[in-house]
């Protein structure tokens, strides 16, 4: 049990809800903050690394690999991946019938 990110050892630094953890993909969170340097991004209270099919409100919430947040989850923009616009889908790839094609 924790109040303080202080009251947690070095290998679960982040004191989440009473607990220690530390802030690896799938861990809770509040706030960025708490979550690791390989799963920076505190989305819906959960710790995520913005890969494929991860949850996220906004593109700046997708990995590089991953970087177009499209109906609440990051895509990569390939052939057949969902798309609002041609700009979530990759390079010279258009955006038909809300599909990459």
């Amino acid at each position: 049990m924790c109040q303080f990110n202080e009251d947690c050892p070095d290998t679960a630094q982040f004191c989440v809800f009473g607990e220690c953890r530390d802030g690896t993909e799938g861990d809770p969170c509040e706030f960025h903050e708490e979550c690791s340097a390989a799963a920076p991004r505190c989305i819906m209270m959960v710790c995520y690394d913005g890969s494929e099919g991860d949850p996220c409100k906004t593109d700046t919430d997708c990995a590089e690999g991953s970087k177009h947040c499209v109906y609440g989850k990051c895509y990569d923009g390939s052939e057949f991946d969902p798309c609002e616009f041609a700009k979530d889908c990759m390079d010279l790839m258009s955006c038909e019938n809300n599909l990459c094609v």
